[in-house]
């Protein structure tokens, strides 16, 4: 017997995808193989695979999209409006590639020959002197 694939998704008010569960139209396999809810960052929260699903139903009546939303709220997805919890999490992601970004360049700069942020001069190629009050570098000319 072929099997039909089926994806229930679920949206916030803003239609963001929140959480998506693949399953198909076979209770046996869905037991086999176990539901599992995909969230948009990047959970997998397990769902038993309960006997008696009818897909024919109406989404009202459907006892599968029920528990899956039930289940979602219950690991913590307020659902409605989750544009802030996005902004925070993109918030989040940008602070850490910042930091990563000012950790590099700090050790770069441990581990250069270069001298910076120290009060000095440059002479450059046409012998004039460049003063600066405090100049990001100063390479050391050996």
């Amino acid at each position: 017997m072929v099997h039909k694939f089926l994806e229930y998704r679920v949206f916030d008010v803003n239609r963001i995808l929140i959480a998506k569960l693949p399953c198909t139209d076979s209770d046996i396999n869905n037991e086999q193989v176990g539901l599992k809810i995909y969230t948009f960052d990047n959970k997998v929260i397990t769902m038993a695979a309960e006997n008696g699903m009818n897909f024919q139903k109406p989404l009202a009546v459907d006892k599968i999209a029920d528990r899956m939303v039930k289940k979602l709220y219950a690991n913590g997805y307020a659902l409605g409006d989750m544009k802030p919890v996005f902004e925070g999490m993109a918030k989040e992601k940008n602070d850490a590639i910042n930091q990563k970004k000012q950790e590099a360049e700090n050790n770069a700069k441990a581990n250069s020959k270069n001298l910076y942020n120290i009060p000095g001069y440059a002479i450059g190629k046409d012998g004039n002197k460049k003063m600066e009050k405090s100049p990001s570098c100063l390479n050391l000319l050996m």
